[in-house]
């Protein structure tokens, strides 16, 4: 059996500092209660290909195609009922200096990324391969920031001065 959510009760992890979930392919939202880890300072949600994703029953997500289980139907597009999550309100407010949401293509970074420009102390921000296509005037507010990666994100369109400051940013 996989985890497809964090509980509620995750929350009152408030000593927690670093949090590994990388390749957990099957978690599709985070709790409310996750901007409560008010000591955490290092997230990695890499290859979290489903966070933001909630498929119909009998649905799977694979790399370039959706699979329904029972009848063996492939669709390259998502199926119908597929249901989109956002990062819970107040995620902008935790103090991460590091944020890794790599891979993590079924998010819509577009609108995701108005919360990570609230960070104010994130130094780090890896969001290859995932759908942005847009960085926000504000993302310049992230004075913060020295390492951003970008690479594989294919659509992007951005103000140079946006990321005028960081000291290693990859993009390709």
């Amino acid at each position: 059996m996989s985890i497809r959510a964090l509980p509620q009760q995750f929350g009152d992890l408030t000593s927690l500092e670093d949090l590994d979930m990388q390749d957990c392919r099957f978690v599709v939202s985070l709790p409310a209660s996750f901007c409560r880890l008010s000591k955490l300072k290092k997230l990695n949600l890499s290859h979290c290909k489903n966070l933001g994703t909630i498929l119909p029953e009998g649905w799977s997500k694979q790399p370039g195609y959706y699979y329904h289980m029972a009848s063996g139907e492939l669709t390259w597009d998502a199926p119908q009922g597929t249901q989109y999550m956002a990062l819970p309100e107040g995620f902008g407010e935790l103090d991460l200096e590091e944020l890794n949401l790599g891979g993590c293509e079924a998010l819509a970074m577009d609108t995701e990324i108005n919360k990570i420009v609230e960070m104010k102390n994130l130094k780090k921000l890896l969001i290859w391969r995932t759908n942005i296509s847009v960085l926000p005037k504000r993302f310049g507010d992230l004075s913060s920031l020295e390492d951003l990666n970008m690479s594989h994100c294919t659509s992007v369109v951005s103000s140079s001065k946006s990321i005028c400051g960081i000291i290693r940013a990859t993009a390709s």
